[in-house]
């Protein structure tokens, strides 16, 4: 079975100035996932490994350097699943998970299938994944964009080379007002990696810090099975992102000999035929300089 992987970096428009950098995070975690795929590796292996590249690189929307909630903490979410079995493990709002993709697989293989908060920190330490301090996770450069209000685009993709660092950790603001969440088409950064492995095993993953300036506790798509990840075992491969919110309810594909037949815009969906598939996958768009591909 020939092997597969791709990965994104976020749904949304970016500036061209920062493709370079976008393109290089994408690079990087893909050579990472590729790396487990080509030493005889799981795709569930592979997937994790290309999206933990991803949250420890804070130019991106999940784990270190995720946006920021309306009074300035990071809750992060996470989740990922295997098609041999459909099974699922997630967690959502998460604060002192460095790499909640970690914590989403230990899930997978529990009784349990999404876990938030608290409780899912909880379980972290009873599974040996250790807690970490949440202003590890808040960057400078995201506590300045916090910090002057976020704008259009934001939660897409951040130079951190070109935005000043401040010198102070971030202090939480007493009474702080709970503004609304950056409402336009360019808000969404959530990543993930679809693989397949040498034995046809299908798995994708998810992680995000979800809407900047989102309120306090807001649980968003990423963390469940649908919308945005369908690692069917045989028939197709999805991975969605943006704003999934907007999918509930909605039937977003449907399977066929030829693959996925979208009926909302998948993020990143080369041409089958490029991943050694005997067919196309069929895509309205195709944007490139946010994810790539082998």
């Amino acid at each position: 079975m020939p092997l597969a992987l791709i990965v994104h970096g976020g749904a949304g428009t970016i500036a061209p100035e920062h493709f370079a950098s976008a393109r290089a995070g994408c690079h990087d975690a893909v050579l990472a996932g590729w790396r487990v795929l080509t030493a005889g590796g799981s795709a569930l292996d592979a997937v994790q490994a290309a999206v933990v590249a991803l949250e420890d690189n804070p130019a991106f929307n999940a784990g270190t350097g995720a946006v920021l909630t309306a009074d300035g903490r990071a809750q992060l979410d996470a989740g990922m699943m295997q098609g041999s079995d459909l099974a699922v493990g997630a967690v959502a709002g998460v604060e002192r998970i460095k790499n909640p993709i970690l914590l989403a697989r230990k899930v997978l293989h529990s009784p349990h299938a999404l876990l938030a908060g608290p409780g899912a920190e909880q379980f972290a330490l009873d599974h040996s994944l250790p807690l970490c301090d949440p202003e590890e996770l808040v960057t400078p450069a995201q506590y300045a964009r916090w910090r002057r209000g976020y704008v259009d685009g934001d939660d897409v993709h951040l130079d951190t080379e070109n935005l000043a660092e401040l010198d102070s950790a971030p202090q939480r603001l007493a009474g702080v007002r709970l503004a609304g969440a950056v409402d336009d088409e360019h808000r969404h950064g959530t990543v993930g990696a679809v693989a397949v492995d040498g034995a046809g095993h299908v798995a994708a993953a998810t992680s995000t810090g979800g809407i900047a300036a989102k309120y306090p506790g807001r649980i968003g798509d990423t963390p469940l099975p649908d919308p945005t990840r369908r690692p069917g075992p045989r028939r197709y491969r999805a991975q969605y992102a943006g704003d999934g919110m907007r999918l509930y309810g909605r039937r977003v594909g449907v399977s066929s000999r030829d693959g996925l037949m979208p009926l909302s815009q998948p993020l990143l969906a080369p041409n089958r035929r490029r991943m050694g598939h005997p067919h196309a996958l069929r895509t309205r768009r195709q944007l490139p300089h946010f994810g790539a591909y082998l």
